[in-house]
């Protein structure tokens, strides 16, 4: 069972939204929900920092529970939509193959990169990035420290700052999971 937490959109830049439930605000990613036009005032179900599907208001959602698309989330899910962009990117610039797909990937992202490459072949299947190479990167946690106001990497589970050791941070670095760079093959390349 996963927990996916009903929250409400406030606010959007690019494919992150700033969400709210019960005073409590998020930065989220909305990676998943590409295709799916969302809005300020929506409301998401909201899983390790995923707005992973559109709810209405009035849908009962309670923490805890899962709806039908919060079940198949995890690695394959995120795998999927990672091909989905591929496949863009391809057609985009009429590609023949890809050759690799490279993504960082950081620790507090919710994301196994393990489970990512095991995933990865079976959400390929099929596509034009059937035979690519899935690479991996992880990304360190970096923190901004709220009171020296110096950046530093931290430990995942220990979010302090590496200047001054004050735990009032934010996390700049180590939560997101970007696709950085797909390598193709065009039309107008020869085949080695």
């Amino acid at each position: 069972m996963c927990l996916a937490v009903p929250m409400k959109i406030t606010g959007i830049d690019g494919f992150n939204a700033t969400c709210e439930a019960k005073g409590i605000q998020r930065e989220v990613s909305l990676f998943m929900l590409q295709g799916e036009p969302v809005a300020i005032g929506d409301h998401v179900l909201i899983h390790v920092g995923y707005a992973i599907q559109k709810i209405s208001a009035e849908e009962p959602a309670l923490p805890g529970t899962c709806s039908t698309k919060c079940s198949s989330m995890h690695e394959l899910a995120i795998c999927q939509a990672l091909i989905e962009q591929v496949q863009r990117v391809a057609r985009d610039n009429a590609a023949r193959r890809v050759i690799s797909v490279t993504v960082s990937v950081g620790p507090l992202s919710g994301v196994e990169a393990k489970l990512l490459e095991h995933a990865y072949p079976l959400a390929a299947a099929g596509t034009v990035a059937e035979h690519a190479q899935l690479v991996v990167v992880t990304v360190p946690v970096r923190v901004r420290c709220r009171t020296c106001k110096a950046e530093s990497e931290a430990a995942a589970n220990r979010l302090l700052c590496g200047s001054c050791n004050d735990w009032h941070v934010d996390v700049i670095a180590g939560e997101e999971m970007l696709l950085q760079r797909v390598e193709i093959e065009t039309a107008d390349e020869p085949v080695h």
